[in-house]
């Protein structure tokens, strides 16, 4: 529960579920050191990555993320933010 700074972020992490219907966190290990094990995790937003379906049994697998859409939004959002304050 301290990976997910629950006491502090609970409320936030509700309100996404009720939104979104669904809530992804990717887990930190450190490449040095991995059997440490997950040492953070980071919140993966809804619209950059699609669930993958195992077709056998039509239940969950895992998430494909789309980072290079989620890199040209930040770019665009951080470029309109630059020509807006100057």
């Amino acid at each position: 529960m301290n990976l997910f700074h629950f006491r502090d972020e609970a409320i936030n992490y509700l309100k996404r579920f009720l939104i979104e219907g669904e809530l992804a966190w990717e887990n930190v290990i450190d490449t040095n050191n991995p059997s440490l094990g997950i040492r953070g995790v980071k919140y993966l937003p809804a619209e950059y990555y699609e669930t993958l379906l195992d077709t056998k049994t039509n239940s969950p697998a895992g998430i494909i993320f789309d980072v290079e859409r989620m890199a040209r939004d930040i770019h665009e959002i951080l470029s309109n933010n630059y020509l807006n304050s100057a």
